[in-house]
């Protein structure tokens, strides 16, 4: 009778494990995929209210409207997921490019030697970062948070309200040119979302960023230096928001002191629609692609409705809610079938 039971509660243990690895294998479908859906769903909505707006040159003109946000949802994506993140970067882009522009067009500097000092500066705010969230102990939300303010401060002070333009040709290369008559801006974006989503599947500095935000403690007992991983990201993060500066202000060949103001937002809702947590550890970066592209027509198709300001940014605000909303759900899904 013991034995009886004992094969029967064995064989219900079975059952429980095979239905959790079944469900626990279409939350990961649906976990690494929903963004592709949304997107496929935006399409087919988008297509039948407004039949032209997958023209070809809409479409370049989307891809070149998300690049500068494109490219700063790859910095804010390396700091999530090791399992912090980085307010600063919008004013980062900022500080750098109005940096850049300053010396280029004020004081006659080279324009190539700007690039590397404003690159440089940008990789010094992000290490400074790194060090005092690291070494100090600081808050991330707290030190990256006053980043911001500070820089926006300075950006105030260097500028007194006034707007810094033109710029030289040469140091509007990497947003106002083409190559193959396609904007130089989505060209970057491309190569630059290939490259690193080379190194963070294929090579083991990627494997270390995921292992930090993982579990940082296994981590460090498997040999990971996690503080040196986290001052890395966090330089990484500041020296691709410069980047971004110098191609956004290439492209509008103007910088004032409200120069990609409130960005911060929308990268932060792109990189967790895309699938990237905040809990680190988790994600993709062709998901955070995918966030991009979303919020993207989501603007674009807004615009081309004639909404309101207003409304555009109440659906911004509402599109960040669902974003942390969803990756708080999935957590905690992930959480209970782990469990089972």
């Amino acid at each position: 009778m013991n034995a009886l039971r004992s094969q029967n509660d064995k064989n219900l243990l079975t059952h429980a494990q095979e239905n959790s690895k079944g469900k626990f294998f279409w939350f990961k479908i649906i976990d690494e995929q929903l963004i592709w859906i949304l997107l496929v769903l935006l399409f087919l909505i988008t297509t039948a209210i407004i039949p032209k707006f997958f023209s070809v040159q809409n479409i370049i003109n989307l891809a070149l409207n998300s690049s500068i946000l494109g490219i700063l949802v790859i910095a804010e994506s390396l700091c999530l997921l090791v399992g912090k993140f980085d307010l600063s970067i919008e004013a980062t882009l900022g500080v750098t490019a109005l940096i850049g522009a300053l010396m280029t067009s004020r004081m006659g500097f080279n324009p190539v030697l700007v690039w590397v000092i404003v690159l440089l500066l940008g990789a010094v705010i992000g290490l400074f970062n790194g060090v005092l969230i690291v070494k100090v102990g600081v808050n991330p939300f707290v030190q990256t948070l006053s980043m911001q303010i500070i820089l926006r401060g300075m950006m105030l002070v260097l500028t007194g309200g006034i707007t810094i333009f033109p710029l030289p040709k040469l140091y509007r290369i990497f947003g106002a040119t083409k190559i193959f008559n396609i904007p130089t801006p989505i060209v970057i974006l491309v190569l630059m979302y290939i490259f690193f989503i080379i190194i963070l599947e294929k090579r083991q500095f990627g494997r270390f960023i995921y292992a930090t935000g993982s579990n940082p403690e296994a981590a460090f007992t498997s040999g990971v230096n996690v503080n040196l991983i986290n001052i890395l990201v966090f330089t990484l993060s500041g020296l691709i928001a410069a980047f971004a500066g110098l191609v956004l202000s290439g492209r509008l060949n103007a910088v004032d002191n409200n120069f990609a103001k409130g960005m911060v937002f929308e990268v932060m809702a792109a990189s967790v629609i895309g699938g990237i947590s905040l809990a680190g550890g988790r994600g993709r970066l062709l998901g955070a692609l995918g966030g991009v592209l979303f919020l993207g027509m989501v603007g674009s198709v807004l615009t081309w409705l004639n909404v309101q300001p207003f409304m555009v940014e109440t659906v911004r605000g509402i599109i960040i809610l669902v974003a942390v909303v969803i990756d708080a759900v999935k957590n905690k899904i992930r959480g209970k079938l782990l469990m089972i």
